[in-house]
């Protein structure tokens, strides 16, 4: 019977999965790429079509396309299958409510919400007034339904109500943050949401997490905008509204558009500018920085024209430029219009014009700085370096920093070296990164011990036995298990040993019998044979695999001559020590033997 597990893999390709996160590029029959579990800055992670599993052989982590989405989301492997079985289009069973996980079960209940918040906005009898909103603010039914925009009925209970029916107990739906307990000693619960414009939040893997909600009349009492508050699945320092829809856009600009609020993404969208997120109003964090630098390394700002929007943008402008992003800020090109939303109902070409005139930071800083301003004002002067010259600080490229010194000078009339002197004695201050909270503190990540030489050696010996044993040629120089490190005896005399015992070296058939007879060596023999994957891939022809061979060979016989002559050195050194405090002549000619006879293989293994 197929599970679940075989038809999502019959259905995905890692190739696939992997490249949502990792810029991969081809090489030869499969593809490689900086690995995203460590530093490094040459490719060491490798990722193959043809066996389905991906590998680095720099921090020596490996396995498929669950084991990868574990390991970079940070999830169980239960959460890695809801999230590929989506992707798949595969329906999982579901499970008895009592024997899933907290998270699976609020995951659950936001969808629920969110369903039934839908089903309000299309066909509730009440909700006249909300489509007539919709309709005002130039939003089709096509966009609704991407979206998946709702209203929330302006009783206390009938939210609540619906998603108790639905099998939920008050305790989830107060986690969840959909009611709200009453106050003053009054028992019992409220609905959160009333009579609102609902946009559902999905987190970037597709996952309904939690909701904004509008208010719909500007003079209605309440803030213009409630969030669901924290939860087991929603954190919004974390989350950036939109991505899901936005990755695939955001992956082929190479670029990456940030807006304040909800409607500005969903204009946006339909519209066809599609590499749109919001940040909800909020600073960038840290977090939200890290998963977009999975898609784009260039941020352009579009914030709002006012204060709070401004102040925004500057505090999340210093991360992204700590964080190695590209940031600009998006032109502004109507002076009526104080969000995107707002040019978007103007003129969509101005939007998007807007865009693709995005300035460089300090271009746009300077220009907001002078605008209005008098040059020739020593109060001004003042006000201006002060402000400016900590972000010119901040600047991590020397170039950049003496451009815009140069500019300073010319525009406010002073001297560079006076600037210079201003800047040595400004403070700069890094943005701090966000503190963990003290019930959210994670564990050291592990440490992994990094190959060594003679692993690599050993790996790549392997590898190329595999190859020339399918061709059905036994070089001369397979004799030496000793050359290759201790994890690799058993896999080296096992290769040897399958070639000896059958008529024939069939990958398929030989991998079959590795995972019948020595399971827990699996995964390296998965990294041998993805290394001989690459190795085919840039060698041409047979000739070369054993002219490699017999390289590798040399290495591994140096490699294990310098291990034994170190051995042997470290044992002279012990006699030499004892030669000269020893005073007995029968114990002095024994030492002095046994140094002669560790000269002599010294000798010969040099």
């Amino acid at each position: 019977m197929t599970t679940p597990v075989d038809e999502i893999k019959s259905r995905l390709d890692v190739v696939d999965i992997v490249r949502e996160y990792v810029p991969l590029k081809q090489a030869g029959a499969n593809f490689k790429a900086n690995c995203p579990f460590h530093q490094e800055s040459t490719p060491s992670f490798m990722v193959s079509r043809a066996k389905q599993i991906w590998h680095c052989f720099g921090c020596g982590l490996g396995g498929d396309m669950f084991t990868f989405l574990e390991q970079i989301e940070g999830v169980e492997f239960a959460e890695a299958l809801r999230i590929l079985a989506k992707k798949a289009g595969v329906q999982l069973k579901r499970e008895d409510p009592r024997m899933q996980n907290e998270r699976n079960r609020m995951y659950d209940l936001q969808r629920d919400a969110a369903r039934f918040f839908h089903a309000q906005l299309l066909q509730s009898s009440h909700a006249g007034h909300v489509r007539q909103y919709i309709q005002k603010r130039g939003l089709t039914k096509e966009t609704v339904e991407t979206w998946r925009l709702g209203w929330s009925p302006d009783g206390w209970e009938e939210t609540s109500q619906y998603l108790l029916k639905k099998g939920y107990t008050r305790a989830e739906l107060a986690k969840g943050g959909l009611i709200v307990e009453k106050q003053e000693n009054r028992r019992g619960y409220y609905d959160r949401f009333r009579n609102r414009l609902m946009f559902p939040i999905l987190d970037h893997n597709g996952n309904f997490i939690g909701f904004t909600a509008r208010i719909l009349d500007a003079e209605e009492k309440g803030a213009k905008y409630i969030n669901t508050p924290d939860s087991p699945v929603y954190d919004k320092s974390r989350v950036l509204y939109g991505l899901y829809n936005a990755k695939k856009a955001i992956r082929q600009a190479g670029v990456v558009v940030i807006v304040e609020g909800n409607m500005d993404v969903v204009a946006s969208h339909a519209v066809g500018v599609e590499n749109v997120v919001a940040s909800s109003g909020t600073a960038l964090t840290e977090t939200q920085l890290t998963l977009l630098k999975r898609f784009a390394e260039t941020i352009v700002l579009a914030f709002d024209v006012d204060t709070a929007g401004q102040t925004a943008a500057e505090r999340g402008i210093e991360l992204a430029w700590q964080m190695g992003f590209d940031v600009k800020v998006a032109r502004r090109v109507h002076e009526e219009a104080k969000d995107p939303d707002d040019l978007i109902r103007v003129d969509p070409e101005l939007w998007k014009q807007s865009i693709a005139g995005a300035q460089n930071v300090m271009d746009h800083m300077i220009g907001v700085v002078f605008k209005d301003a008098d040059p020739a004002s020593v109060d001004f002067k003042k006000k201006a370096a002060k402000k400016l010259l900590p972000l010119v600080g901040k600047l991590e490229n020397e170039v950049e920093k003496d451009h815009y010194i140069h500019e300073l000078s010319d525009r406010l009339r002073v001297s560079e070296d006076s600037l210079r002197q201003a800047l040595k004695k400004t403070p700069v201050k890094k943005t701090p990164k966000p503190q963990t909270q003290a019930n959210e503190q994670k564990p050291p990540a592990p440490v992994r011990e990094m190959p060594t030489r003679r692993d690599i050696l050993s790996e790549r010996l392997l590898a190329l036995l595999l190859i020339i044993f399918q061709e059905d040629r036994k070089p001369e120089i397979v004799h030496k298990e000793e050359w290759v490190t201790p994890q690799f005896k058993v896999l080296y005399r096992f290769v040897v040993s399958y070639y000896n015992d059958n008529s024939s070296f069939a990958w398929a058939n030989f991998f079959a019998t590795v995972q019948e007879e020595m399971p827990e060596q699996r995964k390296l023999w998965e990294k041998v044979s993805l290394i001989s994957e690459d190795i085919k891939s840039q060698l041409p022809s047979s000739n070369e695999y054993e002219k490699d061979l017999t390289q590798v060979v040399q290495q591994l016989s140096s490699l294990s001559n310098q291990s034994r002559t170190d051995i042997l050195r470290r044992e002279l050194e012990t006699i030499e020590a004892d030669l000269a405090h020893e005073k007995d002549e029968h114990a002095l000619a024994d030492l002095r033997h046994k140094a002669a006879k560790l000269l002599e293989e010294i000798a010969s293994l040099q």
